[in-house]
């Protein structure tokens, strides 16, 4: 479930993903403060990209997901933008047309 608060943070809570019957990642509480960043490590094949997209997929269409999501108020109808590292880029493309090659 994803909703709206006045916090200037994001909250994942009870989260859990869930891949077929396979429990990938499961916390209790992840704050992300807005201007931070964040580095996001773990070996190989451990679901980082599969947790983003997620993040970025409920977020941006609320789903069916485990947990609750709550975005501060002013981020409502965000636009985001997730382009797979698996995505096809050619060489001679600009910035901009690879940017925006995550909003299809």
């Amino acid at each position: 479930m994803v909703y709206y608060d006045t916090n200037d943070e994001l909250v994942v809570s009870d989260y859990n993903l869930i891949i077929g019957e396979r429990t990938i990642l499961s916390f209790e509480k992840l704050v992300l403060k807005l201007g931070v960043h964040y580095l996001l490590a773990a070996p190989s094949g451990k679901g980082k990209t599969t947790f983003v997209k997620s993040l970025v997929t409920c977020i941006a269409d609320p789903c069916h997901s485990v947990g609750e999501i709550s975005i501060p108020t002013h981020y409502q109808n965000p636009k985001i933008i997730f382009i797979d590292q698996n995505s096809y880029i050619s060489v001679q493309s600009t910035l901009f047309e690879v940017i925006t090659s995550g909003l299809d």
